[in-house]
Formats: C-alpha cells, sequence, structure tokens
C-alpha cells in the first residue's frame, strides 16, 4: 500500500478501502503530527490558505483572480482524481510524492489560465465549484465520510454541482458570494489540515481515488473533525457578511 502525501492530504489515501480493518494511522502526539507533514503538505497548505482567504474575502470584487482560482482547484482535483485512479501500487516513479502533488497544481493552473480566456465558462465553474466543496463539507463531518456507498458518494457531489450551476444563473450575485466564501473556507480548512491532520478532508480522496464502499460503523468522529468543520461554517458565514457588506452597492461582478 502506498500513501501519497502532497495532494493526496487530501485524505489519507488507502488502495484497498474495501478492507474494512485498514484504518489509517492517527499521530498520538503533536511529535507524532510533526513528522507527518511533509515539504509538499506545508507548500501545499500555505497556498491553500492564501488562496482560501481570497477566495472568503474578495471572491465578488476580484472575480478575475478568482475564475483563475476556480479553474485552478477544478482542474487539479480533476488530474488528481485521474493520476489517483490509475496509481500503480509502486506509485509513479521515481518520486511519487511530487507526481501526485505537482503534476494536479501545474496542470490546474493551466485550466485556470484557459478559463479566464474562456470566460464565458466562469460562472459554470464558480457555481460548480460552490456546490462540489459544500457536498466536501457535508460529507467531511466523520472520517471516510457520512455516506457509506461509493456510488451514493458520487451521486451525492454530483447533485449539488449540478444545483450550484443552476442557481447561479439566477441568483449571480448571491451564488457568486456564496461560493465563493464556501469555497475559500473549505480551502482555509483543508489547508489547516495539511498541518493539523485531523481527517476532516479524507473523504475527498478516496471519492476521488476509487469511490469505493466504506464500512463507517468501524470509525468514530474526532472532536478535532467536528471543531474544523464547525470552523469552516464559521469562516464561510464571515466570508458572506464580509462580501455583501463590502459590495452592497455592485449589482454585479468586475469583469
Amino acid at each position: 500500500m502506498t500513501t501519497a502525501p502532497g495532494l493526496s492530504n487530501l485524505t489519507s489515501a488507502i488502495t484497498n478501502v474495501n478492507n474494512a480493518t485498514i484504518i489509517p494511522t492517527v499521530p498520538a502526539s503533536v511529535t507524532q503530527t510533526i513528522h507527518y507533514v511533509t515539504a509538499n503538505d506545508g507548500v501545499l497548505g500555505g497556498l491553500c490558505i492564501v488562496a482560501g482567504f481570497v477566495m472568503l474575502l474578495f471572491g465578488f470584487r476580484l472575480y478575475k483572480p478568482t475564475i483563475f482560482l476556480a479553474g485552478t482547484i477544478l482542474g487539479s482535483i480533476t488530474v488528481y482524481s485521474i493520476l489517483a485512479h490509475f496509481r500503480p501500487d509502486s506509485g509513479y516513479q521515481p518520486n511519487d510524492e511530487n507526481v501526485m502533488t505537482w503534476v494536479p497544481i501545474c496542470l490546474g493552473a493551466l485550466c485556470g489560465t484557459i478559463l479566464l480566456i474562456l470566460h464565458s465558462l466562469s460562472l459554470v465553474v464558480v457555481g460548480g465549484l460552490g456546490g462540489l466543496f459544500f457536498s466536501f463539507f457535508i460529507l467531511g463531518w466523520k472520517p471516510f465520510g457520512l455516506i457509506e456507498q461509493g456510488a451514493g458518494r458520487t451521486v451525492f457531489i454530483l447533485a449539488f454541482i449540478i444545483i450550484g450551476i443552476l442557481a447561479i444563473f439566477y441568483i449571480e450575485k448571491v451564488m457568486v458570494i456564496v461560493s465563493t466564501s464556501m469555497s475559500g473556507a473549505y480551502g482555509i480548512t483543508f489547508g489547516i489540515d495539511c498541518f493539523a491532520k485531523t481527517g476532516f478532508t479524507q473523504d475527498m480522496g478516496i471519492v476521488l481515488s476509487e469511490g469505493a464502499d466504506v464500512a463507517l460503523d468501524k470509525f468514530q468522529s474526532d472532536p478535532k473533525i467536528v471543531a474544523l468543520g464547525v470552523s469552516c461554517i464559521f469562516l464561510a458565514v464571515v466570508g458572506i457578511v464580509v462580501q455583501f457588506k463590502s459590495n452592497a452597492n455592485k449589482a454585479k461582478h468586475s469583469h
């Protein structure tokens, strides 16, 4: 079994989730936690926190940077999902960690650049991304997700993506603010989890890598996961309030 630090720290990647006896090792002390934080974890966590704050507080006002970030995030998630799905047992050689971290980030940045050019697709991506992260947020309250069946989790996520895409065409300002605030809040909490390793974002990697069924009765909710979830809600609410107040006189975002 090969673990994938970096982007795979969206969860503790498990290559055989059908085996219910496989439980990721949880650090028992601060010293152990530090041991699990790699250089790629630190860089990725820092990038996510910075990008999250930009989307959280300035998603509506700084719409072009938001488009780039949204395209980068969506592209990175897609590329990571493909790499994880076809990942050999021995990992990608010669350096699996770098491949699983930097290939998605670099290709994701390319997707963000393309989205800036294809501006007409920006609302679709922003709305869909909000729905995507809202679904991940709901699933993340318990290790390996609140829905046991892989197919059920996939349908759940797709439903929220579609809802986000449809809603943004009817209530554009509200959805851009809510979507960017939710995405930003989740980005910040994910960045924190790169260091804290609470397992809050653990479900995300399982869905992206295999989407197989998981026996949830083998796991218990961790107070740290609940705390990070509450923090995500708090940050999202702060972002929504700040963005609505700072953009009260603007009916539409700046193109």
